[in-house]
């Protein structure tokens, strides 16, 4: 992150590109669950059309 004074105002920047490590990394996850919460409704689903 950087800052930059302009008067009596901060402006502040941030680079996203350091942040692409991270998505990369919780990409495994999220492709995880949402597979697993896809189970569950279909699970769910199924569940309420037996009542």
């Amino acid at each position: 992150m950087k800052e930059e004074a302009r008067g009596r105002e901060r402006y502040y920047h941030l680079d996203p590109r350091p942040l692409a490590e991270v998505e990369e990394y919780l990409e495994g996850f999220t492709k995880y669950w949402k597979q697993r919460l896809a189970a569950l409704d279909a699970v769910l689903e199924e569940q309420e059309k037996k009542r």
